[in-house]
């Protein structure tokens, strides 16, 4: 799961109890995830992806 914050900070949700939620460093308006795992993103009308390692299917690692 995969989250934006005023400020546009990105968070994705680890399912840690000591750590549910780890900042990703960037910026972004709004924020969504497709079944295979890729995230897609929108900042000032732009589009782009998250890199591999953080738009994995599984958000535990």
């Amino acid at each position: 799961m995969w989250g934006v914050k005023s400020g546009q900070g990105i968070y994705r949700y680890t399912n840690d109890d000591q750590n549910p939620w780890v900042k990703i460093p960037g910026g972004l308006s709004d924020i969504g995830a497709a079944a295979d795992g890729t995230v897609w993103g929108v900042n000032s009308g732009v589009r782009s992806t998250a890199t591999p390692e953080t738009s994995r299917a599984d958000p535990t690692r």
